[in-house]
């Protein structure tokens, strides 16, 4: 990794936690003089998202002080000016970034990257054979996430959500988190589309935690049982599954279901072949459903035929609640009644398989879809995904609701590698 990471605007006020995850790991953030006037500007005069994210960014720096070196643009060298930067409007912010990464470079060879989510910028470095890097992937901006953010005051935000009430551009049951820029507090409210109004979200007291806004979202969502189809999507470690499969978990024991049903379509990473393997069928697949039962409460979840054997009455009894397995491809013909379906790994079917699985579901049943929808285990999905055909198309059906979780919670460690790319 580069030690020093030369840093632009919309880096610093775009991805706050991806930066801190590299200070952690001993990078130093350069900062020139052109970036803190930039901030500065925003932070007064900006819209109420840029005074936010401004603000973030101060906070940033300040409270990393080890981690930041501050230099102060230099008159452009004449010479400089007139070879590599010829054409280079030198009274343009940008280009007097680009100019301070270049002479900062010369003096740290091969320790520097210019940083920044500047597409414009990066085009200008490549030509200039500087090293840069985005942090932030590019968003799919099609992609219907479940919740829109609002920046800015109290009385801001309400305003705006007003006009939001108004404007007819609601999906059913989507999510605005509100973030205020005076206190830096954050909450939420869900659209009701039949009633036509916001709703404050709400989740129980329960042994699971939100870790963030989005993830209390999500608990609302998994607990409402006015909204028996839920789809919770996200990144690697965003806590999909471990919301998922507790909350339900907590449901089942209300008496209204008989069982819990998991799914999954058993595909091995880059389809690797492993051959045939000895057992039954809950001894063979068992294993594809650990993410799942690693969650659940009973010790001897690990051991499958323990754990999903409907024959097995004793271990129903001592869990209370029985619980099955099976494979969405064996579902064709069958009616699940009075059932928490839980599919997991969703983005790995196409929309036929999701067909399948969906209209298996019968009375008094809620079925919950986890899945990742931009990391397809194998790219056959990449152009028929069941899970984004199936948000697009169901968005605005009052008995849907989606939420996307868009920030890893797991470790610092697994960040590293969800990164790669």
């Amino acid at each position: 990794m580069n030690r020093y990471l030369f840093m632009d605007t919309s880096a610093l006020m775009h991805a706050p936690n991806e930066l801190k995850e590299l200070i952690n790991d001993g990078a130093i953030l350069v900062l020139c003089s052109t970036v803190l006037e930039e901030l500065d500007r925003h932070k007064d005069n900006g819209s109420s998202e840029q005074k936010w994210r401004a603000r973030q960014a101060f906070k940033l720096i300040n409270n990393n002080p080890n981690s930041v070196k501050y230099i102060v643009d230099e008159v452009p060298n004449k010479f400089i000016v007139e070879t590599l930067f010829y054409g280079f409007d030198l009274d343009q912010p940008d280009n007097k970034i680009l100019y301070a990464c270049y002479n900062f470079m010369e003096d740290n060879k091969n320790q520097v990257v210019l940083v920044t989510n500047d597409n414009g910028l990066v085009a200008k470095a490549n030509m200039l054979k500087l090293p840069s890097m985005k942090l932030i992937k590019a968003q799919e901006e099609e992609l219907y996430k479940g919740f829109i953010e609002l920046f800015g005051t109290e009385e801001e935000n309400d305003n705006k959500l007003y006009e939001l009430m108004d404007s007819g551009t609601l999906h059913a049951n989507e999510y605005v988190i509100l973030h205020d820029t005076d206190t830096e507090n954050e909450s939420a409210v869900r659209w009701d589309a039949e009633a036509q109004e916001f709703v404050d979200i709400k989740y129980r007291t329960s042994k699971v935690k939100p870790l963030n806004i989005y993830q209390e979202c999500a608990m609302d969502l998994l607990y409402n049982d006015s909204i028996p189809i839920k789809v919770i999507a996200g990144n690697y470690g965003s806590g999909k599954t471990l919301l998922s499969m507790k909350i339900m978990e907590e449901k089942i024991y209300t008496g209204l279901y008989d069982k819990m049903l998991l799914l999954r379509n058993p595909i091995a990473v880059d389809a690797i072949e492993i051959g045939a393997l000895p057992g039954d069928f809950h001894s063979k697949l068992g294993h594809f459903f650990s993410p799942m039962i690693q969650y659940l409460t009973n010790d001897t979840m690990f051991d499958y035929k323990e754990a999903f054997d409907p024959k097995n009455e004793e271990a129903a009894k001592r869990r209370g609640y029985q619980l099955d397995m099976d494979i969405v491809q064996n579902l064709k013909g069958v009616s699940v009644d009075r059932t928490i379906v839980v599919l997991d790994e969703a983005e790995d079917l196409s929309l036929k398989l999701i067909k399948v699985a969906g209209t298996r579901i019968g009375r008094g049943s809620m079925l919950v879809m986890m899945g990742d929808i931009k990391n397809q285990t194998e790219d056959k999905y990449k152009y028929d995904n069941g899970l984004s055909a199936f948000i697009e198309q169901s968005k605005d059906e009052k008995l849907v609701g989606v939420i996307y979780l868009p920030m890893d919670v797991r470790s610092e460690m697994s960040k590293i590698f969800a990164e790669l790319k």
